[in-house]
């Protein structure tokens, strides 16, 4: 990962690190510093994009509740370390996705606003550096 970052190449990552730690964080009897540790020393993304959706919300799609992590209380646990992970880096894209649409009407009113984000970098932007 690191020799095509330094070579120049934009990677898009899917969840990356946080995902791990936030759901590992949830379970009983974890903290979430002890669960960034193993992250310790993986680039830092650059730009992070986040759908921060209620719990409320959630539990409007209609196949809510079958997989097994899909309980209310859990992903209550769950969305609250993503907020409590974010920084200056994150980019909130909850207002562009209704939980009723389709994914696809979802998907281009999320590709036009991270479009526009990355667009704003500037041709040759180093990268961020290492670390969570």
């Amino acid at each position: 990962m690191m020799s095509l970052l330094n070579a120049g190449t934009t990677l898009i990552v899917d969840r990356y690190s946080f995902s791990g730690i936030a759901f590992s964080a949830a379970k009983e009897g974890m903290d979430l510093k002890w669960c960034q540790n193993p992250e310790t020393g993986l680039p830092k993304p650059d730009l992070v994009f986040m759908l921060n959706l209620d719990t409320s919300v959630m539990m409007q799609r209609g196949d809510f509740g079958s997989e097994r992590y899909e309980v209310l209380g859990f992903q209550e646990k769950v969305r609250n370390n993503f907020l409590l992970l974010q920084d200056a880096t994150w980019r909130d894209l909850s207002n562009l996705v209704n939980v009723g649409w389709n994914s696809s009407r979802s998907q281009v009113r999320c590709r036009r606003e991270t479009g526009a984000w990355i667009r704003l970098w500037p041709v040759g932007y180093q990268l961020g550096g290492l670390g969570v």
